[in-house]
């Protein structure tokens, strides 16, 4: 997936998808290579689209996307403060 390969340029078409798109499923695709792509931009569209996609199993899965990136980070504070 585009997000695995975490192309910077990527991000901002995979935005324009998720916000954009009339298919739930490039929606929720999107979503995830963004989740997966792990930039900031991409992190913030997804907390958008909980909010303000019509789509309840987008926004279900937005969420799940967004606690996990939520978690990570948490975690990576936490290891930075440890060690």
């Amino acid at each position: 997936m585009i997000g695995e390969l975490c192309c910077k340029r990527s991000v901002i078409k995979l935005m324009d998808i998720l916000h954009n798109n009339s298919s739930e499923e490039l929606r929720i695709l999107a979503a995830l290579s963004l989740y997966k792509s792990g930039d900031s931009r991409g992190s913030y569209a997804i907390k958008q689209s909980i909010k303000f996609d019509e789509s309840d199993s987008v926004h279900r899965l937005c969420e799940k996307f967004y606690r996990s990136y939520l978690q990570q980070e948490n975690k990576d504070q936490i290891e930075i403060v440890v060690n």
